[in-house]
């Protein structure tokens, strides 16, 4: 896990997905999650779930305002697949390797600097497989300008593979535990451990070239 300090340097990790979890459908909210990184002085701004579903402005309009800000974006995906049933879009970008060997050269056209792929549910065998494969796929697209990959879930979901510092070094985190997100989705969540509220967001990852 990166040190906060260091951390709130570098990202604008997006804890509003449980306060405002509509806001990557509207332009013109993330535009002001934009600003806001720009003011503090953060490199990245994260494009959460659901912002293949634009209900207003487009997308593009979120990437040039970036680009005027200096800031660079981060894009969620889902990692599924018929391994989840988790609807948050984009899905199916992730699972299939030639759909996904399509979409790096798009994000890297585009200037996104990193993807945030969510919801692995296990580390079975397949999954490992895919998470690697993921990186590989990456590398493959010579996604230069693409500084790192983050694997969120849940801490029994995508385990580290063994050697993939060495092997894998654009996947920069994953988590270590239970984000505030998954209250919106299981009401069992309150009754857990308190580490949850006491740990690092799981979500934040420091990107670096």
């Amino acid at each position: 896990m990166i040190g906060a300090s260091y951390t709130e340097r570098r990202i604008r990790n997006d804890g509003r997905w449980w306060s405002e979890s509509d806001s990557p459908r509207h332009a013109e909210r993330l535009n002001a999650y934009v600003d806001l990184a720009a003011e503090m002085g953060w490199e990245y701004s994260l494009v959460d779930a659901n912002w293949k579903l634009m209900e207003s402005g487009r997308i593009e309009d979120v990437l040039a305002h970036a680009r005027d800000k200096g800031v660079s974006l981060l894009f969620w995906y889902n990692s599924g697949g018929p391994h989840n049933d988790v609807t948050e879009a984009p899905r199916d970008r992730m699972h299939a390797r030639d759909v996904r060997r399509a979409e790096f050269p798009r994000l890297k056209q585009w200037g996104v600097k990193g993807v945030k792929i969510d919801f692995w549910h296990s580390d079975k065998q397949d999954r490992i497989r895919q998470y690697r494969e993921v990186l590989e796929d990456a590398a493959d697209a010579r996604a230069h300008e693409m500084c790192g990959i983050i694997f969120p879930g849940r801490p029994n979901e995508c385990q580290r593979p063994n050697r993939q510092p060495r092997s894998c070094h654009r996947r920069r985190s994953c988590a270590p535990c239970d984000g505030a997100g998954r209250g919106t989705r299981d009401s069992s969540f309150p009754e857990g451990p308190p580490a949850g509220a006491t740990l690092p967001s799981p979500g934040c990852a420091a990107l670096g070239s």
